[in-house]
């Protein structure tokens, strides 16, 4: 067993350009050689470490569930039996939530949706400069086209108007906003470390998950030693654009099948989890 608290983090292998079904698609085929890599990774840490159990964490998405499925086919064949049990799926380790999207009839699987493009701009801006106006706005949702009001017509009807009036063509439900998603990650953290049993023990924690919560896991793992350095002391507000000029720093967050160990021992310290969970309110109240 490791003397310092960590967890293994793999990301899911290459999935599908497939935006239908609420955005679930299947991995792509011929992935094998990599989910062969990730399963040996895992097996000779296990081994090396003393672990006789792999618990795997996914999210909800076929893509997670379909990477750790072959990983675990793989471990299942090495010499030296683990136990691994059935996967738990939490659905905090899903990447930002975009909400439904109005698809072309003329569809199919590989096509560009410059909706999304455009929905990813738009959220940006307004998230995190809100028209150059301000510091942003950490609770404005993913695809929401921001209803102005309503205008009367010469008929006597009204119609909305909207700040966004393209992403009506593109939507049919906004997802979530920044805010929901930072909440969604830092509660993820307070899991761990609450969950002591997952962190000791025989038994090996994996999380399988997408490219976005592994970075900004990674950005907590930062916050965190910077904290410990006594460089750093955020105030509750001004937290998330912390976390999102971190995040934003990075140059791709998400590498298929990359693998990581996440250190607990610095982001699970009280002082952190105390940050963490004063930050959690704040976004709560807000």
């Amino acid at each position: 067993m490791n003397e310092k608290p960590e967890i293994l983090i793999a990301e899911h292998l290459k999935d599908k350009n497939d935006l239908r079904n609420n955005r679930d698609p299947e991995l792509e085929e011929g992935q094998e050689d990599m989910a062969e890599l990730i399963a040996d990774h895992i097996y000779e840490h296990a081994i090396e470490h003393g672990f006789e159990t792999l618990q795997f964490y996914v999210s909800s998405k076929r893509r997670t569930t379909q990477t750790a499925e072959l990983v675990k086919k793989i471990i299942d064949n090495k010499p030296i039996k683990l136990t691994i049990p059935p996967f738990e799926i939490d659905e905090d380790l899903q990447a930002i939530k975009q909400g439904k999207l109005i698809l072309p009839p003329d569809y199919k699987p590989g096509d560009n949706f410059e909706g999304l493009v455009l929905a990813q701009n738009i959220f940006n801006n307004e998230s995190w400069t809100n028209g150059g106006k301000g510091p942003g706005i950490v609770n404005y949702h993913f695809g929401d086209p921001i209803k102005l009001g309503e205008i009367l017509q010469a008929d006597d009807t009204y119609k909305e108007e909207y700040k966004y009036p393209e992403l009506k063509e593109c939507f049919s439900e906004p997802g979530e906003s920044f805010k929901e998603m930072l909440l969604r990650y830092l509660s993820y953290v307070i899991k761990l470390y609450e969950n002591k049993k997952l962190l000791s023990g025989k038994v090996m924690p994996v999380v399988v998950t997408h490219g976005q919560p592994n970075e900004f896991f990674r950005v907590f793992e930062e916050v965190a030693v910077l904290i410990g350095k006594k460089s750093l002391n955020p105030e509750p507000e001004n937290f998330p654009r912390l976390c999102w000029n971190l995040y934003t720093k990075r140059d791709d967050d998400y590498d298929p099948g990359k693998t990581r160990f996440m250190s607990i021992e610095n982001l699970c310290k009280p002082k952190i989890i105390e940050l963490f969970k004063r930050e959690i309110d704040y976004l709560k109240s807000i």
